[in-house]
């Protein structure tokens, strides 16, 4: 009786015991403070692939509706602020504070350029005190036919981020719309990001996911105070009595001053054609009775 060979058992490749990378986040001190540092990975080891580039930015709803109530102050000049909260991973962000223009803050149709004494202020009272990083920025394009940064603003933002030594950095643009006569502000988040050549990746249109309630650090006390302290107009979100957010009501507000502006300036139109129309009438008349 011969004994039967066993087959030789096929080894199964090894895989990678490698996860993915999570950010942490560390609260810096005062001394060490940069308020233009973000929460970074090590992307030298593996390579960005353009399919997993998914721009994902949670945002309370009561940090969101700030941002429209300040776009929404502003509708034929730029108006603008910054982001902060936490990078939960390499493209996927939380905002848990939606900072406003300073007082010293210059805006014109097509630029915005924020107080960088307020922004260092009110940014690094945030960061050291709360831990949060600064993600990016937002700024208004009002009533401008661009909903997605100029090319003016991948200009800047891919020129500072290797000065600032940033890898990642989101850009929000708002602008103003009407639908039914009603006029509204959208915004949209876009990511800039370099691999780890520091080559520029194609800028990526993202995705909000509003959380329903009021951020945690706009309720606080003490940040409220030390906000206020440089901020050139603070904005509130209204709530319901069960304490959610009723963003409906965030641009209501100032629905009446830009129909009334958008309304003023269609009058002069219609004054003007009615000039024109008026003088059509008095040549057609003198020419009538010239003839007669």
């Amino acid at each position: 009786m011969t004994k039967k060979s066993k087959k030789p058992r096929k080894k199964k490749p090894q895989t990678s015991s490698k996860s993915k990378q999570r950010v942490m986040t560390e609260m810096p001190s005062p001394s060490d403070y940069d308020y233009t540092r973000l929460a970074t990975t090590d992307s030298s080891e593996d390579e960005i692939h353009e399919k997993d580039r998914k721009l994902k930015v949670y945002i309370y709803a009561s940090e969101l509706a700030k941002i429209k109530n300040w776009v929404l102050l502003h509708t034929d000049i730029e108006t603008g602020g910054d982001l902060f909260g936490l990078w939960i991973d390499s493209h996927t962000a939380v905002v848990q504070f939606a900072l406003g223009p300073g007082k010293k803050c210059n805006r014109y149709e097509t630029a915005f350029f924020q107080d960088l004494e307020y922004l260092a202020s009110a940014g690094g009272y945030l960061t050291a005190k709360h831990g949060l990083c600064n993600l990016g920025q937002w700024h208004s394009h009002h009533q401008l036919s661009l909903n997605k940064p100029s090319s003016g603003d991948e200009n800047t933002v891919w020129g500072h981020m290797p000065t600032l030594g940033l890898t990642r950095y989101i850009v929000c643009i708002a602008n103003i719309l009407s639908r039914r006569g009603n006029y509204y502000a959208e915004v949209n988040c876009f990511l800039f990001e370099l691999d780890h050549t520091k080559a520029q990746l194609p800028v990526v249109r993202g995705k909000f996911h509003t959380l329903g309630l009021a951020s945690p650090v706009n309720e606080h006390a003490e940040i409220a105070h030390v906000i206020k302290q440089g901020a050139e107009s603070l904005v509130e979100s209204v709530c319901d009595d069960d304490g959610d957010l009723e963003e409906e009501s965030c641009w209501q507000t100032f629905k009446r001053a830009i129909c009334s502006t958008v309304r003023s300036h269609t009058g002069k139109v219609y004054i003007f054609i009615g000039f024109i129309a008026v003088g059509f009438i008095v040549v057609a008349t003198v020419c009538l009775t010239t003839k007669l």
